[in-house]
Order: structure tokens, then sequence, then C-alpha cells
């Protein structure tokens, strides 16, 4: 049974009287015929259409193109009205709008609105209109009736069939003109290969077949039966002859382009492999052809001068962008309407642009006046403004990238079909950077758009949850699964978690390696708990060190060969995707998201980075419901990879309750109201903010202390502030990192936690282990990690609220020991790190991370991995 697409439709609730069940009875047969409802018995009709639009792009065009004209319908036209017409009557036939209801429709819908805003602002209201109809059919209208009509992977597979086996024969008839010397012409001869389309739309040959080689390269990647990749893998080979022999130096870059992006989602290795073998192909073709080859050479070497030294066309083309960005400057928002470019051209050229182009064939000759600028972007910047820019960017970014989320790594019909619309997508963005909408094969980029957003609305497949196990011991099916956990920060929070981790998932009996520094707590706390670890050094910064930073990842991946990839925090998560790119399982754990610690343009390309990265990600794995919340807010695809929310937890035996006095003196503080707070001095944990405060509480408890334990980038100006004394700062003392923070909480009278955000922070677990009132900001990640009667929740900004919360605790004794009672059993009943290890090896088994069956194994060697 082909697989169906999900869409909102319940079956309807059968009747429970016996009035009822006649009535079905009556009605689901008519003499003696069983009667099945109208949308069911359509079956492939409403995909006829579909399939006829791929065939009627081919057929000839014998209009003249060099004139600004306000109707002209060719049959792609006529076949997308009746497109557009089956997908009306499936909607009318019992299906409803609940179809229309898709997400994945919103790039169509917003196409439309910036569309309508252009011509109803257009300069010349009659071309406006004209090109009004045109946008709405090809980027509205035909991708919403394909979404509608291809409701299983198997009906969009056989669209990219047919446009397959139409391209072949364009394909063949293009190497018979070039050999025959009946094609376009080129230079003294009519050697050029343009299939059917005119010598007006000499370019559609050649991106038609490389669309349809992209197709066929996707197939002998991913189709699941080995005689068939070996077809689709011959056919892609051949679409690539009429390519080079169509002499189009745009579809030939474009296709390229999208084809090494096509083998890099596969594997690095694939890439390198097709690469060498296409080079091999390449040399042995001009040296049996030399003849025939040098002049697909000259023309291949013309896209390398194109900048230094550009010909006439790539002149007039340079020429034609400016003119563009120039009647853009004039109407930046809106533009200055669709199909109205033509009418401005004339007073934006220089004298050097050329009034047309020559196009000739052995029987004719056209001069093709200049109509757009040659540039899509450009095009719709243009004429529909920066609205207008924007919402087509949303569709086709929607159309290219969208069909990625069906692509699992296996070879199947669906990750065919996802690799092909991905190819075919990139391989249309590109182009777009030296083409625009225009011609014959116009419709067709409405469908391809359609098939996309028909695969984007669906799911990744569903994996098969791993079975809830006992909290006491790790799942027996997992022993010998090879984990490597990849770690940035070598202290703090991140660090103490991927120890924990990596410590109790080896006494299960997993194969456990951790990449990370040399140097640092994290390093010497994996060495005293003999667990493997990797160097793999990086830098916090998202964008310093990345390459050489992937380089070393990528040889710590191939030499551990890990069953799963476990990401720790940002930059882990951004180099280990980069590295992975869902080549085997993966799993992301952000420990925060970093997009709360940027803002303005770097928040935002961020969110932009993890949007995209989530689909290179086999599970997300969070701390805290609140993370989960705020990536909902950011707008994140979390439809597209399994999540599961893991909350941090304490190994209880490390931490207790200890007598305040007797660690005051250990530590050197004198026996006064004591107020402690733990972590990185860095902007993130707002120790700005309780200084702030300071000078109030001291104020209202003179004797008061307060300790800032720990270090980091803004030591050296805390330090500074404290030294001076000014504003009353008095009473702080900076004691900087240390190892056993336990002291610290023991001599605390109340902990404050002044985060300006967080994932699921350990000083409040630790805090409250150790019997402690605390004192945290309102972000929600901290209030869900701190039970009601625990302590108190300000907004830490506020700093009379915060010094408040304070001098409360400081001169209520019974207030913080009852709140320190409160958190003690808080931690101990529900906060017991035990519980991780099946909850983390879940996420494993939901990324598809299959375990070695359970026997011992021998020891492996791994070169670079210390054991």
């Amino acid at each position: 049974m082909a697989e169906a697409l999900p869409t909102t439709l319940q079956a309807p609730t059968p009747a429970r009287d016996r009035r009822a069940g006649r009535h079905r009875r009556r009605a689901g047969r008519v003499r003696g015929r069983r009667v099945t409802p109208r949308s069911q018995r359509l079956g492939w009709l409403p995909l006829l259409p579909l399939h006829l639009l791929v065939v009627a792009v081919c057929v000839p065009d014998t209009s003249t193109s060099g004139a600004v004209s306000l109707a002209h319908v060719t049959a792609a036209d006529v076949a997308a009205v009746l497109v557009i017409a089956a997908a009306a009557w499936r909607l009318l036939s019992g299906d409803g709008p609940a179809l229309l209801r898709s997400r994945a429709l919103l790039p169509a819908l917003a196409v439309l609105v910036a569309v309508s805003l252009s011509a109803v602002f257009a300069t010349d209201q009659r071309l406006a209109a004209a090109g009004w109809v045109r946008w709405v059919e090809v980027d509205v209208l035909l991708p919403v009736a394909t979404f509608v009509v291809c409701r299983t992977v198997r009906a969009v597979a056989g669209v990219l069939a047919t446009l397959v086996v139409v391209s072949l024969a364009e394909g063949v008839l293009g190497v018979v003109q070039y050999l025959t010397g009946t094609g376009a012409g080129y230079g003294a001869e009519a050697i050029r290969a343009i299939g059917t389309f005119g010598v007006g739309n000499q370019l559609a040959m050649g991106n038609l077949v490389a669309d349809a080689g992209l197709v066929c390269l996707a197939g002998a990647l991913a189709l699941p039966v080995r005689r068939h990749r070996l077809v689709a893998g011959a056919l892609a080979v051949f679409f690539l002859l009429p390519l080079l022999l169509s002499l189009s130096r745009g579809a030939l870059l474009s296709g390229l382009v999208a084809a090494v992006l096509v083998l890099a989602r596969v594997g690095w290795r694939v890439l390198a492999g097709t690469a060498l073998a296409g080079i091999a192909v390449a040399t042995v073709a001009l040296v049996a052809v030399p003849s025939q080859g040098a002049v697909v050479v000259a023309r291949v070497e013309t896209v390398v001068s194109s900048a230094s030294s550009p010909d006439q066309s790539v002149a007039d083309r340079y020429g034609l962008w400016s003119a563009a960005l120039r009647m853009w400057s004039e109407e930046p928002v809106t533009g200055i309407g669709v199909k109205n470019f033509s009418e401005h051209r004339d007073s934006q050229l220089g004298i050097s642009t050329s009034s047309g182009a020559d196009a000739a064939s052995d029987d004719s000759y056209e001069r093709v006046q200049l109509l757009s600028p040659h540039e899509q972007y450009l095009l719709v910047l243009s004429e529909q403004g920066l609205v207008g820019l924007l919402a087509y960017l949303s569709l086709v970014v929607v159309a290219a990238v969208g069909p990625l989320r069906r692509v699992d790594g296996r070879r199947s019909l669906t990750s065919t079909t996802g690799l092909a619309l991905f190819g075919v997508g990139t391989q249309f963005v590109v182009t777009n950077f030296w083409g625009d909408l225009a011609g014959p094969t116009a419709p067709l980029q409405g469908v391809v758009f359609g098939l996309a957003l028909a695969l984007t609305a669906t799911p990744r497949p569903a994996r098969e949850p791993a079975p809830r196990r006992a909290v006491t011991a790790a799942p027996v099916d997992a022993t010998g699964l090879r984990v490597l956990h990849v770690c940035q920060p070598v202290d703090a929070g991140v660090a103490a978690f991927v120890a924990r981790v990596a410590q109790q998932q080896r006494a299960a009996g997993l194969d456990v390696v951790v990449a990370c520094a040399p140097a640092g707590w994290l390093a010497d706390r994996l060495d005293a708990l003999g667990v493997p670890r990797a160097t793999w050094s990086a830098v916090r910064s998202p964008l310093r060190g990345v390459l050489p930073e992937a380089r070393r990842l990528r040889a710590v991946v191939r030499a551990v060969d890990p069953d799963v990839v476990h990401l720790h925090s940002a930059k882990a998560g951004l180099v280990g995707r980069l590295v992975v790119h869902g080549s085997r399982p993966t799993v992301f754990q952000p420990h925060a998201w970093a997009f709360e610690a940027a803002s303005g343009p770097v928040a935002l390309a961020v969110r932009v980075w993890e949007a995209l990265a989530l689909h290179l990600t086999d599970c997300l794995l969070l701390v805290s419901r609140a993370e989960l919340d705020r990536a909902h807010e950011a707008g994140l695809p979390l439809d597209v990879t399994a999540r599961r929310v893991v909350r941090n937890g304490l190994d209880l035996s490390r931490h207790g309750v200890d007598d305040a006095a007797a660690a005051r003196r250990e530590l050197g503080l004198p026996e006064a109201p004591t107020v402690v707070c733990v972590g990185r001095l860095a902007h993130q944990k707002g120790q700005d903010r309780l200084l702030a405060a300071w000078p109030l509480v001291r104020a209202a408890v003179p004797q008061a202390q307060l300790a800032l334990v720990g270090d980091g980038p803004d030591a050296e100006e805390v330090r500074r502030r404290v030294a001076e004394g000014g504003h009353g700062l008095t009473g702080v003392v900076l004691p900087g990192a240390t190892d056993a923070p336990r002291r610290w909480y023991a001599a605390a009278d109340v902990v404050v936690v002044p985060s300006r955000y967080e994932g699921f922070a350990f000083v409040p677990l630790e805090a409250m282990a150790a019997r402690r009132s605390l004192v945290v900001h309102e972000h929600p990640a901290l209030r869900e990690a701190l039970p009601p009667g625990a302590g108190a929740v300000v907004d830490t900004d506020d700093a009379a609220l915060l010094a408040t919360a304070v001098v409360r605790r400081l001169r209520a004794p019974e207030v913080r020991d009852q709140e320190g009672a409160v958190g003690r059993a808080h931690v101990v009943t529900t906060r017991d790190d035990r519980t991780l290890l099946p909850q983390v090896v879940d996420a494993y088994l939901a990324a598809g991370a299959i375990p070695p069956v359970a026997a011992p194994q021998p020891t492996r060697v791994v070169r670079g991995v210390r054991r």
C-alpha cells in the first residue's frame, strides 16, 4: 500500500441505531454493487493532469517571444488549468478544506499577498494584472493544487518518473541535433541541443535534463532495489551528455552544485568517489572525441572567464542587474509592479547594453528582447520589493530544504523522493541567480514546489519507541552500544553532566568515549573514573575555529566509529552536525539554547541555524520543559525529529547536608550571615544583578557577606568592581573556581541564582541537596527546578526585590530552615540521577541507534583514543 500523507480528516463515527444501519446498507449498494465515496472512486484520475503537464511543457511553442504580451497561453498552461480543476474536484469530493489548513502552504499564501500588493501599487496596472495572473498560477495555485492531488509518496514518485521519461526523450533528441547540426545556432554551426523547445527558449532543455539527472542521481543513491539503482545511475550519467551539449552555462553550473549537495547529504565518501569517477569519464570522453568536445570545453571555459572578461550576453546581464537594483531603490517596499520591468528598462540601462539577444537555428532567426534582468531574485526585488522577495524566498527555501525531512539514511522510495526533490529544488535555487521565471517550463516549477510542499507536510518516519524500563539499571539490549559524547565545556554543569552520564553508561556495559579538551576538570574527572576519552579541543565562540574543529572531530568519529553520537551544548552541536550530517544516529542536547545568549542579527542567525540543523538531528534531548517551550516560541520545526525531556539529577552520594559553622571555619569565612552564588563569572549567570542589589542587603544586614564562587570571562571586571569597593560593595569575597562547591553550599545561609537564562541548572539542585534556602531569577527553567516552598522566585533585574528576598531569609532562620527541608525532600524523591541512564538510552534508541547483541565483545584498539 502506498504511504499516505497525513491529513486532519477523521473517519465518521458509525451510527448505532438500526435505522442508521439500514440507511448505510442502502446507500452503500446500488443495484447490488458496492459504492465507495467519490474521493476514493477518483483513484489515479486526479493525477493524470499532473503527468499531462509534465509532457505538455515539451510541446513546441511557435509564438514569438520578442515583445511584451498580456496573454500568452501554452500547452502547459492548459494542463495547469486541468491540474487546478482536479484539485478543486478533490476538495469538493469529501476530503474538504482540511487539506488547506496545513502550515506547509503558508509560503504560497505569503506569495499571493505579496504579488497582490505589488499589483495594487504598480505603475502600469494593465501589465500588472497579466503578471499577477501568471504569478498566482505558477507560485500559488499550481503548488497548492499539486499538494492537494498528490497525497501519497508513490504519487509524488510517479510524477518524478514521468519527468525522467520526458527528459530522456528530450535528451536523445538533443544529442541527435548536436550530431546532425539541426539544433540552435552557436558560432557558425547549428549544433546547440535544444530538444523540442524553440530558439527563443534555448535554455529550457538544459534545465529539464539537469532536473531529470538529479532525480536519477537520487535514485542511484537511495532506491531499495540494486538493479533499479544501477538503471538510475546509468540514466544520470547519460543526462550529463545532453546537459553539456545544450551549451547552457547556467544549467550546467546549477546542476553540478545541486549534485554536489545531494552527494554530500548522503556522505562525503560518496561525494569524493563520484567526483573522481566523473573526472575520469569526462577525460576519456574528451580524448575519444576531441573535435566534438572542443566546443563543449570552450563553452565551459567561458564560465570561469565571465568575471574577468565577460562576453556580450554576460555584460548584458550585468547591466540588467544594475537596472533592477536602481528600480528597487525607487520603490523598496512593494516594487514597481509585476511585469513592469520592461516599461522601466530603457530608462535605467546603460548605453553598452544590447537591446536584445540573437537566437537562430538551421531554418529560423529571431531577435529576442531582454524583458527581464535574467535573475529571478532581482526580478522579484525590483517588481515586488522587499515584501515580495521575502515571501518568494520563504517558498523557495521550504521547497528546497523541506524534503530533507523525508531522507532518513535508509534506502527506500521515501528517501529517494525526498533526496530527488532536494536536488531539484536546490538546482532551481541556484539557477535563480542567473535565470528567471519564464518560458514553457515555468508551470513545471510550480509542480515541483507542490511536490516538495507535500513531502514537507509529512513527519519523519516514526521509529519504534523504546519500551519503558526500570530506572535502577540500563536496558539489557543496550549492552555494547558504542556512544561518542562530544563536549566543548570542560567545567561547570555541562561537564558534570557528561562525566556522570558517561560513568553510568560505562558501568551499565555501554562502550563510551568522550571527545573533549585534554586539559580541564572534565578530562581529569574522566581519567579518575576510567572513562576513555578522545582529544577534541574547541572554543566557545560559534564562528571561530569551526573548520579545524570539524577536521579534528571528523578524525575522532572515524577512529571511534560510534553507534550514536551525543552532542552537548551549542558549539559541539554546530560542529558535530556539520561533520556527521545524518550519516549516523545523532542526539543533540543544547543545555540551554544558544540564541538566548545572543541578540539582534546574531540571535536570528542562530535560530535559523538551529531550525535547519534539526533536519540533521535524529533526537533532540532537552533538560527541561521550559527549554522545549522556548524552542516552540523561537519557531523551531520540532516535528522533524524525535525529542525527549530528561531533567538533570544529582548523585546524592556526593551531595549531603553539612554543618554551616564547620564549613565556614574550613573556608576561612567569619561567622556571619552568608550569601553564596556559584557559577561562571559571565553575563549569563547574572552576578552583576546580585552586585547591584548587594548594597541594599548590607544596609539591612550590615554583617552579611557574599561569596561569588567561580571564574569566567567577566572575572577581571568583577574583581575590579569589588576592589574599588564603591557603592556599598563591601563584604564580598571572590575565591575563584572550585572543584568542591559542596563546602560553599554548606557555608551558605542563602544561595542566590540570578542567571539570565538556563537549561536546567545544577546549582539549585545542589543547594537544595545541601538543605539551603534559594532565591532564583524568574526564568522558566529556574522556576521549573524550584518546587513550591523551597525558596523565592523574583525578578532579579529589580535590585530592590532581590535584596528584599535575600534579607528576609537572612533575618528569619525558621523560614530558610523550612525552605531547606522542602528542597532537600524534593531532590531526594525526584532528582536522583540514577533515573538518567534509561532515559538517555531511550533517546539513543529513538534516534535510531541499534545496539549489538548483548554478548562479550573483544577489546578494540582505537587510534588516538586514550583508554
